[in-house]
């Protein structure tokens, strides 16, 4: 979200009823002017949201002030689109059994959705009452929603088992890893 004031002050023609209009921007870009009309001189907020799947690079954007069909002044936005965009990330699902017996297998399963506008690091890892249990990495581009399921052995002690799934990626700019999206479910741990 880039954010941006512009004040229309003339001089020459105050009071002037104008329009602000903003052309240039690409289809998926999302730009608001607030308030797009008044008259001179007044204050106008520029809030424009870009995609997360937008192509890095320089955007212009142009502002035009216009009273009635006459074109006033304009004046250029140069939006950078960075080289990495964080991706959006999200655990749609995650299923767990109610309860297990101790040391015995249980399978937890779920899906999570992704959009990138770059190939993209990422991991899933899931946690037994903090313990990191299960990990997988892999690189994705574009948007999809993908499931995962894995394998786990219960606690030889009987009690509450707290399972997190943690969706994360890797940040090159930053060198780290950024946790997007978590989603925890209990199960029973109980005696046979």
């Amino acid at each position: 979200l880039v954010g941006s004031e512009m004040c229309i002050r003339d001089r020459d023609m105050p009071g002037f009823s104008v329009r602000l209009l903003v052309s240039g921007a690409p289809e998926d870009f999302t730009v608001t002017l607030t308030p797009s009309e008044g008259v001179t001189p007044f204050t106008s907020t520029l809030e424009v949201s870009v995609p997360s799947t937008a192509e890095p690079g320089n955007y212009s954007l142009w502002i035009e002030v216009w009273s009635g069909e006459m074109l006033l002044d304009s004046a250029e936005l140069l939006v950078r689109v960075p080289s990495f965009q964080p991706p959006s990330m999200s655990i749609t699902h995650l299923s767990c059994p109610e309860r297990v017996f101790v040391n015995e297998g249980f399978t937890i399963s779920g899906e999570f959705y992704y959009s990138s506008a770059q190939e993209t690091l990422g991991r899933l890892q899931i946690f037994m009452n903090e313990t990191l249990t299960a990990h997988a990495e892999f690189y994705f581009a574009g948007s999809a929603t993908t499931p995962f399921s894995s394998h786990l052995i219960a606690p030889s002690e009987p009690g509450t088992l707290r399972i997190d799934a943690d969706l994360q990626y890797y940040d090159p700019i930053e060198g780290e890893w950024v946790l997007s999206d978590r989603e925890s479910c209990y199960i029973e741990v109980a005696m046979p």
